[in-house]
């Protein structure tokens, strides 16, 4: 009224069980980077949570660069809604775009990739 206005912050969320955050996120793992995603929700209708990846596309590939943590494959059943669902893989360059969505009990999502500024470790000799 009177040209006042408030703004009034407020969360939107599908009406689905179990739904990701907005961001996948990367996370150092000892030898390997886990490429991570909050869940959110519990399950109310449901008996088991089930969520994938796509898997690779490139053409001949012989060894799986990159699995489900905890799961088989690119995929993970369980029947209780973890913190999060995380992939593994070698670093973050084996992390295709197509593997960022994430289909969780038939339902697809396409969360936003981590920012292009990814953290490379890199070892260097002493006397350089």
């Amino acid at each position: 009224m009177n040209d006042d206005y408030e703004v009034v912050e407020t969360h939107v969320r599908p009406a689905l069980e179990v739904v990701p955050s907005t961001h996948w996120y990367d996370v150092p793992a000892g030898a390997y980077v886990h490429r991570c995603i909050d869940l959110h929700g519990s399950l109310l209708n449901s008996t088991y949570l089930s969520m994938s990846v796509e898997a690779s596309n490139i053409d001949g590939l012989q060894t799986q660069l990159v699995s489900a943590v905890d799961g088989v494959g690119l995929e993970q059943n369980m029947t209780d809604v973890p913190e999060t669902f995380c992939l593994e893989g070698l670093d973050p360059l084996v992390f295709e775009s197509s593997m960022g969505a994430l289909t969780i009990n038939n339902d697809t999502f396409l969360p936003q990739l981590p920012n292009a500024g990814r953290w490379l470790p890199m070892c260097l000799r002493r006397d350089g």
